[in-house]
């Protein structure tokens, strides 16, 4: 799809890079198996941060419904091409807003799989199974978080159990995080099988704390690819340049992106290196009382390409 570039950079932008949860794995970084596989560190993370923050969700909501739809225009009118989302999330929190549960399911490729976490008593997650329905659960990821006396995820531990583990050496993938003194991610080394350390991700901060570089180097410790970030005076990112150096010169993307007063981005626009614009996108986005998303319409050149439906149940 023509329009699925600018849309991924968009959702990576709106997930902040690199930022994500222990119980999924949406890391924007590149093919090599650990890395589609390994979710990033908590501690990157504001400590203690609850799933409903992670996911930018407002009030005590107990469940969250996302179903993803392609768009078409139909006399006028922003339509769904069909009633059947192409792909359909789910996310269940306790009464403290941890995430217990998720789960994801693509009607193209019919897999379905879900992940169960497990939190301690101090709310950090310890451990998430992830699962593949077909016709039955079938484990095939089981992941152990490790934390240091700061609460900063020191390592995670995972075990492949399906096909995927008997192609790739012992199935076991091991990382493990570098922190600064004020609790920055600052590197991410990661081993497979006896003790290959394979790509890893350094990062650099500014004051604030946020994240101004992600450099990911390859084995062979070649600089692959490097991000740079830009702020407004109230810590939101604004900007994010992305260089590929592929035995040459480096490639280079600009996304630059505005927000809506509830903080949700509402327009990216993509750029090359000498600043032409290739493409921009738009959202708009409709809410519920409480401030949380119930519907939005995702637009690249002005032509509208997904709909996105979320259904919220909220504590009583």
């Amino acid at each position: 799809m023509k329009y699925f570039n600018l849309w991924l950079a968009l959702q990576q932008f709106i997930t902040c890079h690199i930022i994500t949860k222990p119980m999924k794995t949406q890391a924007y970084i590149s093919s090599v198996l650990c890395f589609a596989l390994f979710p990033f560190p908590q501690g990157v993370l504001k400590k203690h941060e609850t799933g409903w923050e992670n996911e930018q969700l407002k009030g005590r909501v107990k469940s969250c419904r996302i179903l993803y739809y392609n768009a078409i225009i139909v006399s006028g009118n922003v339509s769904k091409s069909n009633n059947v989302p192409f792909e359909e999330s789910y996310s269940l929190f306790d009464t403290r807003g941890n995430e217990i549960e998720s789960s994801d399911r693509n009607s193209s490729t019919h897999k379905n799989v879900k992940i169960i976490s497990t939190y301690n008593s101090t709310e950090y997650c310890t451990k998430t199974v992830k699962y593949e329905y077909n016709g039955k659960d079938t484990t095939i990821q089981v992941a152990l978080h490790k934390y240091d006396d700061k609460g900063n995820e020191a390592e995670t531990q995972l075990s492949l159990l399906s096909k995927t583990s008997s192609e790739n050496g012992n199935g076991s993938l091991k990382a493990i995080y570098k922190y600064d003194v004020n609790g920055n991610l600052l590197q991410g080394n990661y081993i497979k099988g006896n003790d290959t350390t394979l790509p890893q991700n350094v990062y650099t901060y500014d004051k604030q704390g946020n994240v101004t570089e992600d450099d990911f180097y390859n084995g062979s410790e070649n600089l692959q690819t490097r991000t740079i970030n830009v702020y407004n005076v109230k810590g939101t990112k604004t900007e994010r340049t992305d260089y590929w150096y592929n035995d040459g010169p480096a490639v280079v993307k600009k996304l630059v992106c505005q927000y809506d007063e509830h903080g949700n981005v509402i327009k990216g626009d993509e750029y090359d290196a000498v600043g032409t614009l290739l493409a921009n996108g738009s959202f708009k986005i409709y809410y519920d009382n409480v401030g949380n998303r119930i519907k939005q319409i995702e637009y690249i050149n002005n032509k509208p390409v997904f709909i996105t439906e979320y259904k919220i149940i909220y504590y009583q």
